[in-house]
């Protein structure tokens, strides 16, 4: 079914995956999940322990470059240099501790695929957008399993497949299944022309609004307005297992919120996502583990 993909495949760590010819970008989410597990269960492995701290200190400065200017290969490509010392050193490194070898194979077989989203525009360094696209579909399972016939399941599928791909380009379901179109490219069209009209619609506000705004959230207000508002904002904590829900009730009546502990790295996608939907403008703290939406009029 892939054969014929020619983009960048993002997945996990599954073999089979390798015997696709097209490039690849492995999950590196998934990586730092395996290797601190190790470093769990292993905390005397010094070995290992040096292994990781310089993987994570090269996976730092990379993911500060997708923070500050998003993924833009012209801006990404500069860690290659660094990305190439690091395997080059683990190649050559001769190791004792069987964990630390384990982990030195995988770099052998794997390393350079770690790192293919320096190499593109707009290729992500984790696949978490399939894994909150099959959320869906573990759901349905969860209701239905053993309810469905082959066709049926086939039949949701494709309805699953089109709902995911509308939500992700912002795009109204009703809207694409009434236009007629029945292709990728059709939807990607609608969703072109949808965005033009976004943008035409903000470019009509005056000069005097566009004066107040700063990039990344409001000026300050006058501080009765400061306190005001500081007590109409909505607090939730991402510790709640439904915060998300929580997240898109609230933006969905146009209600200004802020996140606590907030994970910028698995959940800076998902909120930028909200953000657009809802056209909120948002603001990421990530030192402060927080995020903050607001709106440029309140209702």
């Amino acid at each position: 079914m892939l054969r014929p993909f020619s983009g960048v495949l993002v997945s996990d760590f599954y073999s089979a995956y390798d015997s696709l010819a097209c490039p690849q970008q492995k999950c590196l989410v998934h990586f730092v999940r395996d290797i601190d597990d190790d470093l769990l269960k292993n905390p005397l492995d010094g070995e290992l322990k040096t292994m990781a701290q310089e993987f994570g200190a090269l996976l730092k400065q990379t993911i500060q470059s997708v923070d500050r200017y998003g993924l833009k290969k012209r801006h990404l490509k500069k860690h290659k240099k660094a990305v190439n010392k690091f395997l080059s050193s683990v190649q050559s490194s001769e190791l004792t501790s069987p964990v630390a070898n384990s982990y030195k194979q995988r770099f052998q077989k794997t390393g350079a695929k770690m790192f293919t989203f320096l190499e593109y525009d707009g290729v992500p360094w984790n696949n978490n957008h399939a894994e909150h696209a099959i959320k869906r579909f573990a759901k349905y399972r969860r209701v239905f399993d053993g309810l469905f016939t082959e066709d049926s399941l086939n039949e949701y599928l494709i309805l699953a497949s089109v709902l995911n791909t509308c939500e992700f380009n912002n795009l109204n379901v009703l809207k694409f299944l009434l236009s007629g179109e029945k292709s990728l490219n059709g939807l990607l069209s609608l969703a072109k022309t949808r965005s033009g009209n976004l943008k035409l619609r903000q470019s009509s506000v005056s000069d005097a609004q566009l004066s107040e705004l700063q990039v990344g959230g409001c000026q300050d207000p006058p501080d009765g307005e400061a306190t005001s508002r500081s007590q109409s904002i909505i607090q939730i904590s991402c510790t709640d297992s439904h915060w998300k829900e929580l997240c898109r009730t609230h933006l969905k009546a146009r209600q200004e919120i802020q996140l606590t502990d907030f994970n910028a790295d698995a959940d800076r996608v998902w909120c930028k996502y909200q953000a657009v939907r809802h056209g909120a403008r948002w603001n990421v703290r990530k030192r402060q583990r927080s995020a903050i939406f607001t709106f440029s009029q309140r209702i």
